[in-house]
């Protein structure tokens, strides 16, 4: 999920009154990239997506300064 890409193989699986499917892979089977590109829900996080350490680092580098400077003493 971090790096946004599907593993696979999967197969859908239909839930009553889902319009769309749940995909998951059989138990144990060995997985590898699929070539396609993960949806995230946004409905309760609008920045879902992939690479989000990265994105969250982007966005708070001067409060982990901060803290780190808090922590060290300086």
């Amino acid at each position: 999920m971090y790096y946004g890409e599907v593993y696979g193989p999967n197969f859908p699986i239909f839930i009553e009154g889902d319009a769309e499917p749940i995909w998951r892979s059989k138990k144990g089977q060995e997985k590898y990239p699929m070539g396609r590109k993960l949806k995230y829900r946004t409905e309760k996080n609008a920045l879902a997506g992939s690479f989000w350490f990265e994105r969250m680092k982007a966005d708070h580098l001067d409060d982990i300064v901060k803290e780190a400077k808090a922590v060290v003493g300086v």
